[in-house]
């Protein structure tokens, strides 16, 4: 897996994902699925690569954060229903920026890729080299609107990545779609890496976010956010591979 470098350290209070006041302050409340190793909980805590960034940029802006992690369709209830401050790691679409405010600057890179057997032969430089085969999706993802041309696949749906990988391991589906790192990871924790692969060619790069509910002064947030997370990766206190994942 590609390294990623955060040339920091988090002051205790961070470590701990507070759940108090600092300086009077609330914590602002992000939620999350777990996906590791980009976000996950350990012992009651939030770890992960895209957390280490966050604390770094928010303890730069002063600002206390609280992280929770739900299913993703939950999760995104959540701050459209403006009880949560911020998700991540959220696409970009012109239906989430209906009731998302996005900085300008992405959280982290995305490759995502085709995984399928490794008892299947799979040429793939275009979707329409894969027509007819049964493509796994998790509910509430958002794959881009090439997967949903007519006659191209056999779309099913299952609740979670790992449903899908365990449909990939049982040939009840071809292909499944998800974030390069973080599918290695989930077939290594499931015990199946042996009989699962991935297609080299990506099948898309995408710049995924913290994005912020549309609470009051919450535009104001996402610039200064926005601004310090440039501000860092310039700097170097933040240095991040060209196509360093995960998530959504």
């Amino acid at each position: 897996m590609a390294a990623i470098f955060i040339r920091w350290a988090l002051p205790a209070y961070f470590l701990l994902i507070s759940t108090g006041e600092i300086h009077g302050q609330p914590p602002l409340v992000l939620v999350a699925t777990e996906d590791p190793p980009y976000m996950y909980q350990e012992k009651g805590a939030a770890k992960g690569i895209t957390v280490t960034i966050l604390n770094r940029v928010f303890h730069e802006l002063g600002h206390p954060i609280k992280i929770k992690f739900y299913p993703w369709n939950r999760a995104i209830r959540l701050v459209k229903a403006r009880k949560a401050d911020g998700i991540f790691t959220i696409l970009e679409t012109e239906e989430r920026r209906r009731f998302l405010v996005f900085p300008e600057e992405a959280l982290i890179t995305m490759e995502w890729v085709i995984f399928h057997r490794k008892d299947r032969t799979l040429n793939y430089e275009k979707l329409a080299d894969l027509k007819g085969l049964r493509l796994g999706i998790t509910a509430g993802y958002d794959y881009g609107k090439a997967i949903h041309e007519p006659n191209l696949f056999q779309l099913d749906e299952v609740i979670s990545d790992e449903k899908n990988f365990e449909k990939l391991f049982r040939n009840r589906i071809d292909i499944f779609i998800t974030d390069k790192h973080m599918g290695i990871h989930k077939l290594n924790e499931m015990g199946i890496a042996d009989e699962i692969t991935h297609i080299k060619k990506p099948y898309a790069i995408w710049h995924t976010h913290l994005a912020f509910s549309r609470k009051p002064n919450h535009r104001k947030l996402c610039k200064d956010f926005s601004d310090t997370l440039k501000k860092l990766k310039a700097t170097g206190a933040i240095s991040l591979p060209n196509r360093m994942s995960p998530l959504r």
